[in-house]
């Protein structure tokens, strides 16, 4: 029997196996595009908020920015140690680290990333909160960006919350932000992938 997946996807991030590689980044963030186009048409047939799109684009959002870390790492001048950070247990705290994230954005990054956790790994049961928001996520209700009834006493159950085109829209800029923190890190890879921002940009127009 093989090895399991996270460690070939630890393998991979090692050692340069042969075969071919390419970017993937710009694949998911134009798919988020997509996905907030029709996160925003269906808002706005409803309350001009409600979406359940922000619950597929979340995650992608993520894996587009962990793509870009593995290609900018890989692109000359070779970053190894960037490279095994991704396979190690707190690799997005890693990351922000790496790249220097200070708040708020950092504290946004580590929102943004238990949004995607409880996207992922959804928990249909009672948040034992009056209004259905675990207290560990508050800082988004304060926000304005989930899909609320307003009401202190009585909220929609938590995924419910989560299905806001608003909060996709922050969870964009968000990532967009911290993709530029990312290509910024290195003068001399500026020239050649600066223009990656641009995929991340186009995510802010809507």
């Amino acid at each position: 029997m093989g090895i399991g997946g996270r460690a070939d996807r630890g393998e991979r991030l090692k050692e340069l196996k042969p075969g071919a590689w390419g970017s993937s980044s710009a694949d998911f963030a134009h798919l988020v595009r997509s996905l907030l186009e029709q996160s925003k048409a269906y808002a706005d047939r409803f309350d001009g908020n409600c979406s359940p799109y922000s619950l597929c684009a979340i995650p992608m959002l993520l894996s587009s920015l962990r793509c870009l870390v593995v290609e900018y790492a890989s692109f000359s001048p070779f970053d190894a140690d960037a490279l095994d950070e991704p396979a190690a247990p707190d690799d997005f705290g890693k990351m922000l680290t790496r790249y220097r994230v200070e708040d708020p954005l950092r504290s946004e990054a580590l929102l943004l990333q238990e949004v995607r956790n409880e996207i992922i790994h959804p928990v249909d049961r009672p948040t034992g909160t009056p209004d259905n928001c675990p207290d560990y996520l508050r800082p988004l209700k304060g926000h304005g960006v989930l899909q609320s009834t307003g009401r202190v006493d009585s909220d929609y159950i938590f995924l419910s919350q989560l299905q806001s085109h608003r909060l996709l829209k922050w969870a964009c800029r968000v990532t967009g932000d911290l993709a530029a923190k990312v290509i910024q890190s290195n003068p001399a890879k500026i020239a050649a992938l600066g223009g990656i921002i641009e995929n991340y940009n186009s995510l802010r127009s809507d």
